[in-house]
């Protein structure tokens, strides 16, 4: 087997190729924004199974769409009686999704003349129908985007702000930002974050009803579960990761995993997925497992 170092001299730009480059990871912040979420948790300012909506009103507003007419195209809303908790925004169990991903959305933004969507990243832009009732299903969409907002609204400072103070500069995460804007003379950005709740963050999350909702979206055989924040694999993989390891992946091709090791790849190549990427997701890690594992068992 080829070793890590190998891989990496092959694969990774080097010296002055990494000047002056900024690297986005789309869709893959979750590692560190969950974890920033979860500090008002442990400081006991929130709960996770407390209601959101008295702090959110623009999420207390979101109606369930049911359909659409069939004699005049037009949707069919439902007032939302029912909870949405920060566990439902975690697990991406509320109700909410991509509206540019769901043809439903698409066709309901169009009825209502609506100009700002998900890319945004405005209130009015994730300000979309509920897809069905809080907890009663799993869909991946702007949960976590909702969620940060019960971070500005309980602390008063941005979710950009509120990271580079309680996770990025602990760290010494200096060249890491939500977003460029808030460094000017950023040169590079990465990701990478562990914190505290993390037996509650590995456990299952999704109940029978919404487990099947989120199974329904991963190819036949593939076996997941759901953390706070993340899927989880249900099996080990041979010659990988093992079963419980937390993984995602982004638009942008980034993939992270973590279980006792940790590991992201952040690259900005469009569009989803693409095999080179996979290929190079897949050498390191089987590169780490086998020389790790070897070593390990001396």
């Amino acid at each position: 087997m080829e070793t890590l170092d190998a891989i990496l001299a092959r694969y990774v730009a080097q010296g002055d190729d990494t000047r002056d480059k900024l690297l986005g990871a789309a869709f893959v912040v979750q590692i560190i924004t969950v974890p920033a979420i979860l500090t008002l948790v442990e400081r006991g300012l929130f709960s996770l199974d407390s209601d959101v909506r008295p702090l959110i009103p623009e999420l207390a507003g979101l109606q369930i769409l049911r359909g659409f007419n069939r004699a005049n195209g037009a949707p069919i809303l439902e007032d939302n009686d029912g909870e949405i908790t920060l566990r439902h925004l975690l697990t991406h169990t509320a109700g909410l999704t991509y509206d540019l991903a769901d043809p439903d959305l698409k066709k309901w933004s169009k009825s209502v003349g609506r100009t700002d969507t998900n890319p945004h990243h405005t209130l009015a832009g994730w300000t979309t129908p509920l897809k069905f009732t809080p907890g009663q299903g799993w869909r991946y969409g702007t949960s976590i985007d909702w969620a940060a907002q019960l971070v500005e609204r309980m602390t008063g400072q941005t979710i950009g702000a509120y990271l580079e103070e309680n996770i990025l500069r602990p760290l010494g995460m200096a060249d890491t930002t939500f977003h460029s804007t808030y460094k000017p003379d950023l040169e590079k950005a990465e990701c990478g974050r562990g914190i505290e709740m993390v037996d509650e963050m590995f456990r299952p999350q999704p109940n029978d009803m919404q487990r099947t909702s989120l199974q329904d979206t991963f190819p036949p055989g593939t076996m997941v579960q759901h953390g706070i924040g993340w899927v989880m694999n249900v099996e080990g993989v041979p010659g990988k990761r093992r079963a419980g390891s937390m993984q995602w992946m982004g638009v942008a091709n980034c993939h992270w995993v973590t279980t006792g090791i940790a590991a992201t790849l952040i690259v900005n190549v469009y569009p989803f997925p693409d095999d080179v990427v996979i290929k190079l997701y897949d050498k390191p890690e089987r590169a780490v497992y086998g020389e790790l594992l070897a070593e390990l068992r001396k």
